[in-house]
Formats: structure tokens, sequence, C-alpha cells
């Protein structure tokens, strides 16, 4: 039983000796180690790999942010009731000559009368009839010229117009 207990007793000393031969670590180094470090270089060694770590961080938003800011603003700018591209890139103009944030620049009076403006121009051409005679359907000249053909069998003295009457006819 002693042979036993010795050959248990020597592997916990073999298992010991191996890992602090894994760690590299030998503690009379250690102490040699941190006597003979020199401070300064290495607070001067740190503080340029922050100052790099930095650099690095402020290139790499930049990056990402110049893809999809252009889409995160248009949805903003939507999600307030600029749905219109002249009007969206309006804003975005004036925010950035003004160097403001667009949702600043949307409370500017210059922005809103403009704005107000062009909703106003849009409702109004939206709202005038589109052809120049009064009949309640708005015809072209192709459609007129087919109906004349049909009604009476002439054809119109323009030979383009008559190809396109002749196209319109075909595709009945």
């Amino acid at each position: 039983m002693d042979n036993d207990e010795t050959q248990v007793v020597d592997t916990t000393t073999e298992e010991t000796v191996t890992e602090a031969e894994d760690t590299g670590v030998d503690t009379e180094d250690t102490q040699e180690t941190t006597e003979d470090i020199d401070w300064k270089e290495r607070a001067l060694k740190a503080e340029k790999a922050i100052e790099k770590a930095k650099a690095k961080a402020k290139d790499a938003p930049k990056e990402k942010k110049a893809e999809g800011s252009d889409e995160v603003t248009i949805a903003r700018l939507e999600a307030r009731g600029i749905l219109h591209p002249d009007d969206q890139a309006y804003v975005l103009k004036f925010a950035k000559n003004e160097d403001m944030h667009y949702l600043e620049a949307l409370e500017d009076e210059l922005v809103k009368d403009k704005l107000d403006r062009n909703k106003k121009l849009r409702l109004s051409a939206q709202a005038a009839p589109r052809g120049n005679n009064r009949a309640p359907g708005a015809q072209n000249d192709v459609d007129a010229a087919v109906k004349k053909f049909e009604k009476d069998g002439t054809l119109p003295d323009n030979p383009a117009l008559i190809a396109k009457v002749m196209k319109a006819l075909k595709t009945r």
C-alpha cells in the first residue's frame, strides 16, 4: 500500500511541475522583470496604442455611417411627412449648407415656407385639368383620328398620324 501512495504523490507532483512549465512563467523571472521594467517607456507605448485605437475607431464608424446614413435619414424625413424626393433633397442641402442637423433644418422658417410652397404647387398641378378641350375625357390625336376613320372612313393628312392610326386599328 505504501507503493500506491507514493505513486499518487508522484503523479500529482508531476502534474504541478508540468503546469508550471506550460505557463512558461518562472517565479524567479517574474521578480526580476518587475524590477527591470521602465515604466515611462511602457506608459508611452500604451498611450500610442490608445491613440491608434481611437483613430481606427473614428475611421470605422464614418464608413458605416456613410453607407446607411442616407437611407435612415430619408426614412426619418418620410416619417415626419417629407415624402417628395425634391423636398427631402432641399432639407438635406439646406442642413448641410447651414451646418446643422436635418431635424433642426425642419424647424427653420425658410425650410417650412419652401416645403409649404412646394406642397401647394404640387396640389394645384394635380387639380388643374390636363386637356385643353372641355370634353369630360381628354382625347389625343390618334384616338380622334381612329374614331373619324370608323365613322366615315377618312384618314388624316399627316403620314406619321396615319401610321399610328393603322397601328391602333390593328391592335384592336
